[in-house]
């Protein structure tokens, strides 16, 4: 394995290409770049930002044209390494976005030395590999198909989104179904996906309720969430969003609740409800559990 303690960041060139859809990187020393366009007769001179078509380091006809990024230092490195590629093309198929794939070539076979350098700060095979883009490609895909799967539309094959009957619809196509079907902005749901300011665990969250103190059932809607190294979960009810954070539960609901709005539009958003539909499973969820309760204080009537 190539020694990288007494390589500098200035020293480093980044090197991507892709290939059917998935996005390679590679680290290479500018000399060993240089001694790759002598080998492969490549007229080119390495300068930040250069892309060009010039088969290297892959070949063949599904290949792209490769980029090439200069550093100052190593925090522009880990930058490059840890943030997404962009999909090359405006107005990507459906499939296209189901095969994305951004990932470091750590084999070292092709003279890089990716995987040294890596290692070298501290970054791991995962920290690096991305299965989205950075503009949330197939994040605003899924919430627009659940959305549409929601309302009933029957113009789209739910059962296989990125590889189905609809492999070949272009992103902008979605995009005008979504809106035509839902009456939904798009440039609304891109915002709140975009700039959301928190991470929701939407795979934990759940319908929820607890008994006041005068046997009083409330119900709300619970979300986990992360920001800044903080969690907590956030609970809706019916029309406010209350906020626990640091592992204490219930009890905040006692309280006020939490001004920050924006947290009740961007989870329905992100779930592809609607408000409607939202209260309705609500109202089940308080219906399930007054029918326990009532059946745990003997309530019930025996047959």
């Amino acid at each position: 394995m190539n020694d990288v303690n007494n390589i500098l960041a200035t020293d480093i060139v980044g090197v991507a290409q892709a290939h059917c859809g998935h996005y390679y990187r590679w680290l290479f020393t500018k000399e060993e770049v240089n001694r790759q366009f002598d080998e492969n007769d490549i007229e080119l001179e390495l300068e930040e930002g250069v892309v060009e078509d010039i088969l290297w380091p892959m070949g063949g006809s599904n290949s792209s044209a490769t980029s090439f990024t200069l550093f100052n230092s190593d925090d522009d490195v880990k930058k490059y390494l840890t943030t997404p590629e962009l999909i090359d093309y405006g107005d990507p198929m459906l499939v296209d976005i189901g095969e994305y794939m951004c990932d470091p070539c750590i084999d070292g076979d092709d003279g890089d030395i990716t995987l040294p350098y890596m290692e070298k700060l501290g970054l791991s095979y995962d920290d690096c590999s991305f299965i989205e883009d950075c503009d949330k490609y197939h994040t605003l895909t899924e919430i627009m198909v659940l959305a549409l799967e929601n309302c009933n539309c029957m113009d789209f094959d739910f059962l296989n989104p990125f590889y189905g009957h609809n492999r070949g619809m272009r992103f902008s196509e979605l995009c005008e179904l979504y809106e035509q079907k839902t009456g939904s902005s798009f440039d609304e749901l891109k915002r709140i996906v975009m700039e959301k300011k928190y991470d929701y665990d939407l795979k934990r969250s759940e319908y929820t309720c607890f008994c006041t103190s005068n046997f009083s059932i409330i119900q709300f809607f619970k979300v986990p969430f992360l920001s800044e190294e903080v969690a907590g979960a956030f609970y809706l009810n019916e029309d406010q969003v209350f906020k626990a954070i640091d592992g204490v539960d219930y009890y905040y609901a006692y309280g006020e609740s939490t001004d920050e709005d924006f947290v009740r539009t961007e989870v329905l958003m992100l779930l592809g409800k609607s408000e409607k539909l939202f209260l309705k499973e609500l109202k089940r969820c308080y219906e399930k559990n007054y029918e326990d309760f009532v059946k745990s204080c003997g309530g019930e009537n025996e047959n």
